[in-house]
């Protein structure tokens, strides 16, 4: 009777040490594991939704090279010739360079801030660089836009790159790019090359009233420019 009396006392005191874990939370640790999830999926979002334009509108900047510019030309445009204009020479920055083209909205812009630009292979400090492309008014499969700098001095590493149409961030202009130019410092010289928002580059172009249309360019403000680049698919 001893024996059967302390065997129902051990069944007794098991179960109540099962009801008293329980009871603190480690029987649950699952359920808590399974609530912790989705936290942790929204922080892997959080470099994607720092992505965003840091100005409204603003097409994302994404700094490409050669081969990446190659791999991403959209299948149906692979039969189009492209429009290439190059301003200026791959001379190594090596003055003197040719003079820019700005566009009347791109000189009215820079004149209504009191700036006179600086040209190609030109390493003054503290000058802005600004030049612009002659669009042809048909529509755009494709187009990219490569710019060699390098820096010397000065403050530049917060220099920027700003293309769009002027006066920008003003009706009736826009940004198709804008970003910072030495992010990271090196290598230095560096070509920048990217790929123009293709269905905003359009709606410019539909929208424009003016005749020819103009892509601006602006790098501000410690950069040298040995040359740039636009290459459109049109069709």
């Amino acid at each position: 009777m001893k024996n059967q009396h302390f065997h129902a006392s051990s069944i007794l005191s098991m179960l109540l040490l099962i009801v008293a874990l329980s009871s603190s939370g480690i029987a649950q640790e699952p359920r808590i594991r399974q609530q912790q999830q989705p936290a942790i999926r929204q922080q892997e979002q959080l470099p994607a939704q720092q992505e965003k334009p840091l100005v409204p509108g603003l097409a994302i900047a994404r700094e490409l090279n050669q081969e990446d510019l190659r791999i991403a030309l959209p299948r149906e445009c692979r039969g189009i010739r492209p429009d290439v204009q190059t301003h200026d020479a791959a001379d190594n920055f090596n003055p003197p360079g040719n003079p820019v083209t700005l566009s009347p909205t791109l000189a009215n812009y820079l004149s209504s801030l009191n700036l006179t630009p600086k040209g190609y292979d030109d390493n003054r400090f503290n000058k802005v660089f600004a030049d612009s492309f002659k669009l042809r008014n048909c529509r755009v499969c494709y187009a990219t836009l490569e710019v060699r700098v390098k820096y010397s001095g000065d403050l530049w590493n917060n220099d920027t790159i700003t293309v769009g149409a002027a006066p920008f961030n003003s009706a009736p202009g826009l940004y198709f790019i804008y970003g910072n130019i030495w992010t990271p410092p090196t290598p230095n010289p560096k070509t920048l090359s990217f790929t123009l928002p293709t269905a905003a580059l359009n709606q410019y172009l539909s929208s424009t009233t003016t005749m020819p249309t103009f892509l601006d360019l602006i790098t501000q403000d410690d950069s040298d420019v040995d040359q740039a680049t636009l290459s459109v698919w049109y069709y």
